[in-house]
């Protein structure tokens, strides 16, 4: 099996030398590129093929999470390394692979460089075995549960308490948030505003402010301009 390629993308210099370390213990891992901010990391992605990004949270310009929505479901793994505890719970909305808290002790490093190496090994056994399946989102709709194709789905939009989600034939309105559907939703979707999530396979055109999709025009938020080198 082949390393497993790391991209690493945090503002601190101390904390990507330790990491590079860390990993340089471990044989089957090969860092592709240690960045200093998002944007970095972005060209990294789009010219190495990654497999896990180790990803700071608090840093200039744009936040680590925005980042992870920005990437959408085509991301590589990821492992958070963060001073700060309480983004966990959020981190683990994004379904990171792990968690870790500087100061990064080797041992608990380690520990999460197993839980990657479990993940490697299970892709592969998938692949060898598993056939492709149709992907669903249910959602409750005039107090039923209704079956979605999630590859009908144009776009999905937030609106409070609830969210519109827009198909081929029809929308659906449910009582749900943004971030709810998001944790449910596999496949070709992408955030690209607070309020709005869309689906790639179905984007008609695009510039720097907005995305259409049939007759739609959807804008694209201020924290979200870089979406678009993922379209």
């Amino acid at each position: 099996m082949r390393k497993i390629h790391c991209l690493i993308v945090d503002d601190e210099p101390v904390a990507r030398r330790i990491i590079e370390g860390y990993l340089a213990e471990n044989d089957g891992y090969l860092v592709v590129g240690s960045c200093e901010n998002v944007g970095e990391g972005q060209s990294m992605l789009r010219s190495h093929n990654v497999d896990l990004i180790f990803l700071d949270l608090e840093m200039p310009r744009i936040h680590g999470f925005t980042f992870l929505e920005i990437l959408g479901e085509r991301r590589p793994e990821v492992i958070i390394t963060t001073a700060h505890r309480n983004y966990a719970l959020k981190g683990y909305e994004f379904e990171v692979l792990d968690y870790l808290l500087k100061p990064i002790s080797f041992k608990r490093f380690s520990r999460a460089l197993a839980r990657m190496d479990q993940r490697m090994l299970d892709a592969h056994a998938g692949r060898t075995h598993v056939s492709p399946v149709k992907e669903y989102l249910y959602v409750k709709v005039d107090r039923k549960m209704l079956k979605l194709a999630q590859d009908s789905i144009l776009f999905i939009e937030g609106m409070s308490n609830y969210v519109r989600i827009y198909t081929d034939d029809e929308k659906h309105l449910v009582y749900s948030s943004l971030q709810e559907i998001i944790k449910n939703l596999r496949g070709d979707f992408i955030r690209v505003h607070k309020s709005y999530i869309v689906n790639r396979s179905k984007i008609n055109a695009f510039s720097r402010e907005m995305i259409e999709i049939g007759s739609r025009q959807i804008p694209i938020g201020s924290t979200y301009k870089t979406v678009i080198e993922y379209l």
